[in-house]
């Protein structure tokens, strides 16, 4: 298998070697596919996996993945291979056959796309964590000790547990609260060594060997926002607690779906409301999950400012290109179907032509020739 590596001398040796296997990202696809060595690489590509596509379909990162398969696609089939099968995989998808039409592109001449259901029954153990008086507006500084006194038992009762939050200042927060609790309390000894936090602030190498410590079973709990990339291997956890409301039924399926993450395991959680509105927002995920109800995706509509750059990136990787060519190209992604051709012309003069904002004039990114004005 080949990576993305992080070193110079590892990728330019994979110029050199090129695995059977790329693992990347959407925003490491576009800058290949920007690239004449990259493009050299991607010529022989024959399928793409998408994992976690949900994820992707709801912002503008899908829009930009969804313009980059489109012209991975343009780059395979003008040597005269087929064009690349597409397999998308998400276990919290819905409705399927939406992420199916944005898998597939709206090009004429491609088959339809093949669904493939294999949701089936599965079962939770999940559990509503409530302190011992009513819930307010506001937790009280009372009842969030409970929580924490809660959590720290939580934590001594299991092998390693995940505690999901909503911000980096709560995650260090608790992170520290929890090691004065677990040691206070006597439940574990020197608990400094094995309650960690993960979030957007930590710097790189940090987040990696806290993820290390974590898969290799070092850490008896993680305090995470959603920093914490649930794709890859988190090791052995068997408890994932969820403290405040994680305001979407796809976030907290993919967070508990860590723990007893094995063939035949349980998933198990625990939830924690800091809010007498959380704990109804609490009520209604639990009742959603017992139904077997998702999130429907709500894909952007064509975002301009995603489709200009990757305009100008395709042409600059192509070279002489034609206007027809690359609105065909382009308005085969599904979020731009109804790209019309005054917008795609629109957009492309703007590119093409000079470009003005308040302090100075930039170059025109890119050049037409008469015949094409």
């Amino acid at each position: 298998m080949e990576t993305l590596a992080a070193t110079a001398a590892e990728r330019a040796a994979q110029v050199r070697t090129p695995g059977h296997v790329m693992v990347t990202t959407p925003e490491s696809l576009y800058l290949l596919l920007t690239s004449a060595s990259g493009r050299t690489r991607l010529r022989h590509v024959r399928t793409v996996i998408i994992d976690e596509i949900h994820a992707l379909m709801r912002d503008k990162r899908g829009s930009h993945l969804a313009l980059s398969l489109e012209r991975l696609e343009r780059l395979v089939t003008e040597t005269g291979a087929r064009r690349p099968q597409r397999i998308g995989l998400s276990a919290t998808q819905k409705p399927l056959e939406l992420v199916a039409d944005f898998l597939g592109g709206t090009a004429p001449s491609r088959p339809t796309p093949v669904i493939v259901d294999c949701v089936g029954p599965r079962r939770f153990d999940l559990g509503i964590e409530l302190p011992g008086g009513e819930l307010e507006a506001v937790m009280a500084t009372e009842q969030y000790g409970e929580v924490v006194a809660r959590l720290a038992e939580v934590v001594a009762e299991h092998r390693t547990t995940l505690i999901f939050v909503q911000s980096r200042r709560l995650a260090e927060r608790l992170a520290h609260q929890l090691t004065e609790a677990l040691t206070d309390a006597g439940l574990i000894a020197d608990a400094e060594l094995v309650v960690a936090s993960h979030h957007g602030s930590l710097s790189l190498k940090r987040r990696r060997h806290v993820e290390k410590q974590l898969k290799s079973g070092q850490l008896r709990a993680l305090v995470a926002t959603a920093s914490l990339e649930l794709g890859i291997d988190v090791g052995p956890v068997d408890m994932v607690c969820q403290v405040g409301s994680p305001k979407s039924i796809a976030t907290f399926l993919q967070r508990i779906g860590r723990a007893n993450h094995h063939v035949g395991g349980t998933p198990t959680a625990r939830a924690f409301p800091l809010s007498r509105g959380e704990l109804v927002e609490t009520v209604a995920l639990f009742d959603a999950i017992a139904r077997g109800e998702l999130d429907a995706i709500d894909v952007p509509d064509a975002p301009l400012d995603v489709l200009a750059q990757q305009m100008v990136a395709e042409v600059a990787a192509v070279g002489d290109d034609t206007p027809d060519a690359l609105y065909d190209t382009l308005r085969a992604a599904a979020p731009y179907r109804h790209l019309t051709r005054e917008v795609f012309d629109e957009v492309l003069h703007l590119v093409a032509e000079r470009l003005r904002d308040r302090s100075a004039w930039l170059g025109r990114l890119i050049t037409r020739s008469r015949d094409f004005h």
